[in-house]
């Protein structure tokens, strides 16, 4: 299970390194029966050259899939000419036909999937879909009640901030919000590949083009 302290770790010494890294995610679960006879190493194979691997990197991954069998649900496997780093994980991962794999810049969405949690008042938690590394806890009383505007890169959208609990993660906000009317509430934006998240709850007519651009696949 990846912890919050593991996340920081693939934050910033995994996410920042220069592309290309290989980014590849493989379900290994045994009571799968699409895994019978390491059929997820030959997916593996496939999926690499699909998306043009360098040999000497390719050969690297498929050589550690052949002799070092997983122990875990899913695998993933970051790894450059020079470096190579794996997880075992004990959850499925919600891969396409049991394997995902990119040549570019560090791709870390599907291994955030499996974070975290949610946590009530009384301090019972429970897990959630994990789309975004960090937990959160529910509040006595209204944690935020404020107008918002917020400037992302597909252009500037408005809308509030009404909530009662509190998010703590390890991530960098992409951007932070700004009350229009003064209020010192600057609610933070996420974003992981195509996912944007965050406490706001955008307006989206107040600029069509940028909320067209937000959910343009």
């Amino acid at each position: 299970m990846l912890t919050q302290e593991g996340t920081r770790y693939i934050r910033e010494f995994v996410a920042p390194r220069v592309a290309p890294v290989l980014s590849l995610y493989l379900d290994v679960n045994p009571a799968n029966p699409d895994n019978q006879g390491k059929a997820y190493a030959l997916r593996a194979r496939g999926a690499l050259e699909e998306i043009g691997v360098p040999p000497e990197v390719s050969k690297k991954v498929l050589e550690k899939i052949e002799h070092e069998p997983p122990h875990a649900r899913s695998w993933v496997i970051f790894a450059t000419q020079g470096w190579l780093e794996s997880y075992n994980l004990q959850v499925d991962l919600p891969l396409v036909q049991g394997v995902e794999a990119r040549w570019g810049e560090p791709y870390l969405t599907p291994m955030l999937y499996l974070l975290d949690e949610l946590r009530d008042k009384q301090g019972a938690s429970g897990r959630m879909l994990g789309l975004l590394a960090g937990s959160a806890a529910l509040q006595p009383r209204l944690t935020a009640l404020a107008l918002q505007e917020v400037t992302l890169p597909e252009g500037e959208l408005r809308g509030h901030s009404y909530h009662h609990s509190r998010l703590d993660s390890p991530l960098e906000p992409l951007v932070r919000g700004r009350c229009p009317n003064g209020k010192p509430v600057a609610e933070a934006v996420y974003r992981l590949g195509r996912l944007t998240a965050s406490y706001i709850h955008f307006y989206l007519p107040s600029n069509p083009e940028a909320a067209a651009a937000l959910l343009r696949p």
